[in-house]
């Protein structure tokens, strides 16, 4: 690997932690009442988001994969669209797929710039 190779992907590896951190904010906020994430990892060269989610009521961790997603911008606008997302809870892959799968979610404007 060459070092400008190297150093493009050092900047991405920067920019998905600063991602992280705001979309870990931002998910906590809305989780809260639900539980907890524990963890959060955003690969963008490949486009895919991992989640473990600590909720109440239940005994182990959830683990949800957004296995590839698309950023569109309109209007000024930049949404998430989720095109493949697998959960570790059967009633959760039947909810991702009907709730989920294949719509676009609108990214709060201070997510907007790290993205």
């Amino acid at each position: 690997m060459g070092i400008f190779s190297w150093i493009k992907e050092a900047v991405q590896d920067v920019r998905d932690s600063a991602v992280e951190t705001g979309i870990r904010v931002y998910l906590s906020n809305i989780l809260k009442p639900f539980g907890t994430m524990t963890n959060l990892t955003i690969d963008s060269k490949a486009r895919t988001i991992h989640l473990e989610l600590e909720l109440k009521g239940e005994t182990s961790s959830i683990r949800i994969e957004i296995e590839k997603y698309a950023l569109h911008e309109e209007g000024g606008e930049l949404f998430l669209e989720i095109l493949a997302i697998r959960a570790s809870r059967e009633w959760m892959n039947l909810a991702a797929d009907q709730f989920v799968k294949n719509k676009r979610f609108k990214i709060p404007s201070y997510l907007k710039a790290a993205l």
